[in-house]
């Protein structure tokens, strides 16, 4: 696939879509637990296991979704 991340994330549902990093988009409902990482930002561990780092670009919309997921 070529084509810019940013296109791909305007085109995804932002209630069920969130860019956490430069490189990541992930599925919300996929998110089983958030971590405290390196200066305040998070390690996201998915329901795979897989474990994702969020940029700090993007700390503020992490915490806001965070926030609403409680």
């Amino acid at each position: 696939m070529r084509e810019p991340l940013s296109r791909l994330e305007a085109r995804l549902p932002s209630n069920r879509f969130l860019r956490v990093h430069r490189s990541t988009i992930v599925n919300t409902a996929q998110v089983r637990e958030a971590q405290p990482f390196d200066q305040g930002d998070q390690l996201l561990i998915l329901r795979n296991g897989k474990r994702i780092t969020t940029g700090r670009s993007y700390r503020k919309a992490v915490q806001e979704f965070l926030k609403r997921a409680t």
